[in-house]
């Protein structure tokens, strides 16, 4: 059987339709996806397959990976049941005869890695699997490119029974997607604070899913999910990466300042947008600062700035740290740098290294700090 598409393995699961399969492999970057496929798989043997016989493993093989504690290696391999299984395991537990009589499920996943020797143990029973038992494999591969997918498990596993590649929703698909798992959870969300909603989760599905989840407690009885609850419940990580950077110059730190920076470009946020998202922020520091001077309310900023108020709060409160000729100095800072960009051309990340430490009060120069 060739590998499936999403949609194609959906049609096959419909109950009038299902037929098991002795071997069931989805692959993808979205964790979310692949478990919900696996439970379905789950939900549809459960009448056939009690609960004795069946077996769930969130890892299989020893594998070596560094501690971020310690620093050094020590190996990971437990499965949900405390208990360490390799590939050669999950195969002899699928082909013995269960004692509670019956066929076997064994689920390995969401599984991030496997080890030569696992997967050729996997790729040899997929190859020959037991008629009455059931395996279900689930892998995460990379979002680019990713060799599982030419593996001999892959291969087996699509002669033998059903392997379905699940990639994640993209572009408007993303926003259908969220749409449509709320309706399963009996809440409506309009299309702009569905985008909205998908903006600010930035692309993730698995971050997405637990947001909708949240959003959906949080409407409680009402069947609508709104614009406001999206933006006073779900917080925007890339303003926060931001927030990161502006907190640090608030406080005059350059080396956290240059490491916010520094985490930014290396999570490809491109350098204009980075100084248009600062630019943004010193302006409506500066705002708040001189609301503040004039005695107006915090009430009155939000609508001044054109902003929800959930996203300028820790404005409004970090602007205390911006003394009035601070706060100027930040705004002269950004206009020059943008000026700077579009008059010269000056290479974005000097410019914005430079900037960074204008703001912080430093004076080394900027190329010291690229390394």
């Amino acid at each position: 059987m060739p590998v499936l598409a999403h949609p194609a393995f959906n049609s096959s699961m419909a109950p009038e339709k299902f037929q098991r399969a002795p071997v069931y492999l989805f692959y993808g970057p979205a964790a979310l996806m692949l478990n919900e496929a696996a439970a379905l798989v789950r939900e549809r043997l459960a009448n056939d397959i009690s609960a004795d016989n069946y077996f769930h493993h969130l890892a299989v093989g020893a594998r070596r990976r560094k501690s971020e504690d310690e620093g050094d290696e020590s190996p990971s391999s437990k499965g949900d049941d405390g208990g360490t299984v390799s590939g050669a395991g999950i195969a002899a537990l699928l082909n013995t005869m269960s004692m509670f009589g019956g066929g076997k499920l064994v689920w390995a996943g969401p599984l991030e890695w496997l080890n030569k020797e696992d997967m050729e143990s996997l790729a040899s029973y997929a190859a020959d699997p037991n008629p009455q038992s059931t395996l279900i494999v689930s892998y995460i591969t990379d979002k680019r490119s990713d060799p599982f997918e030419k593996s001999g498990l892959v291969k087996n596993a699509a002669k033998s029974g059903v392997v379905v590649k699940l990639p994640a929703p993209e572009g408007e698909r993303v926003r259908e997607w969220a749409v449509s798992r709320f309706g399963r959870m009996g809440k409506k969300i309009s299309t702009d604070a569905a985008q909205r909603l998908c903006d600010l989760a930035g692309g993730d599905v698995d971050r997405l899913a637990a947001e909708i989840e949240k959003l959906a407690l949080y409407a409680g009885e009402s069947d609508q999910v709104t614009m406001d609850s999206v933006e006073e419940m779900v917080s925007d990580h890339r303003e926060n990466e931001i927030w990161d950077l502006t907190g640090a110059i608030s406080r005059g730190n350059l080396p956290s300042a240059v490491a916010a920076l520094e985490n930014l470009l290396a999570n490809n946020r491109p350098p204009q947008m980075i100084l248009k998202s600062l630019t943004t922020e010193v302006m409506r520091l500066y705002c708040a600062r001189r609301f503040k001077a004039d005695g107006r309310p915090e009430t009155e900023f939000a609508p001044a700035v054109g902003a929800h108020p959930f996203a300028v709060r820790n404005t409004w409160r970090d602007a205390d740290k911006w003394p009035a000729q601070r706060a100027l100095s930040a705004m002269r800072g950004v206009m020059e740098t943008n000026m700077s960009l579009m008059r010269s051309g000056a290479e974005p990340h000097s410019a914005l290294y430079r900037l960074v430490m204008e703001l912080c009060g430093g004076n080394q120069p900027a190329a010291s700090r690229q390394g």
